[in-house]
C-alpha cells in the first residue's frame, strides 16, 4: 500500500492499494465474517468522522453497511449483529437515497431506497417510518422504473398508509398511481383511484396532496377527452 495524496477525511491519513489486483486478492483472503466486522467497523469510523459531510459520505458509508448485511445473510447470522447491520443500512441507505434524488439520479436513489425499505422491514421499523421511505421510493420510481414496478411500488406504499392510518400518505399514493393506470391502458381503474385520493384528501382541508391529486384527475380527463371535466377539476 502506498500513501494518497490527498484525504478524503481531513485530519486523516489516507493508503490506497498500488495495484486493484492487490487490493482484490488481499480481501478475498479475508473469511466472510471478518469481511462483514470490517465493512461494519468502516460505518463506525466513516460516520464519526463525517461531521457536517455525511449526507456527501452517504453513499459510500451505505455500501459499507450494506456489504455488513450481506455478508451477515451469507453466514446465516440472525443475531444482535444482524440486526445492528440492519438499522445501518436503513440509515444510511435513506439518506444515500436522499442524495441521489437531490441530484436527480433517479436510478440510483430507488435503488438505495430499495434497500433502505428491505432493512425496516428486517428489523421492523415503526410503521411511520416506512411510509416515509415508501413514498420516497415511489417518487423516483415514476418515469425511472417500469410501469409495473411503478404499481408494485404504489401499492406497497398504499397499503403500508392504510395501516398507519395516513390518509394524506395514501391520497398521495393513490394519486400517483393514476399515471401508472393509464400508461397500462387501464383508464377504468385509474379514473376510480383518482376518486378514491380525491376523497380521502378532501375531508382533511387544504394540501398539496389533494392539489396533487386534483391536477392528476383533471389530467387524466383531459387526456381521455373530457375537456370540460378537465377544465372545472383543474381549476380548482
Amino acid at each position: 500500500i502506498v500513501p494518497h495524496e490527498t484525504s478524503g477525511f481531513r485530519g486523516e491519513a489516507e493508503f490506497s492499494f498500488r495495484h486493484l489486483l492487490l487490493r482484490d486478492g488481499a480481501y478475498e483472503s479475508l473469511p466472510k465474517q471478518l469481511r462483514a466486522q470490517k465493512h461494519a467497523a468502516v460505518v463506525a469510523w466513516a460516520a464519526d468522522r463525517a461531521g457536517e459531510r455525511a449526507d456527501e459520505m452517504a453513499e459510500l458509508v451505505a455500501s459499507h453497511a450494506l456489504a455488513a448485511l450481506r455478508y451477515r445473510e451469507e453466514l446465516g447470522d440472525t443475531g444482535p449483529e444482524h440486526a445492528a447491520a440492519a438499522r445501518e443500512v436503513c440509515r444510511w441507505a435513506r439518506a444515500a437515497g436522499d442524495r441521489s434524488a437531490a441530484v436527480w439520479l433517479q436510478g440510483e436513489s430507488a435503488g438505495w431506497y430499495a434497500e433502505a425499505i428491505r432493512a425496516a422491514d428486517l428489523i421492523e421499523a415503526p410503521l411511520a417510518e416506512r411510509v416515509s421511505l415508501a413514498r420516497a421510493h415511489l417518487d423516483v420510481a415514476l418515469g425511472t422504473m417500469t410501469v409495473e414496478e411503478s404499481e408494485r411500488i404504489g401499492r406497497h406504499l398504499t397499503d403500508l398508509a392504510e395501516q398507519e392510518g395516513d390518509r394524506l400518505a395514501e391520497g398521495y399514493g393513490r394519486a400517483r398511481l393514476v399515471r401508472v393506470y393509464f400508461d397500462l391502458a387501464r383508464n377504468h381503474e385509474a379514473a376510480a383511484m383518482a376518486e378514491a385520493a380525491i376523497d380521502l384528501l378532501e375531508p382533511l382541508g387544504d394540501s398539496v396532496e389533494l392539489a396533487d391529486a386534483l391536477r392528476t384527475s383533471g389530467w387524466l380527463a383531459w387526456r381521455t377527452g373530457d375537456a370540460v371535466t378537465a377544465e372545472q377539476v383543474l381549476r380548482r
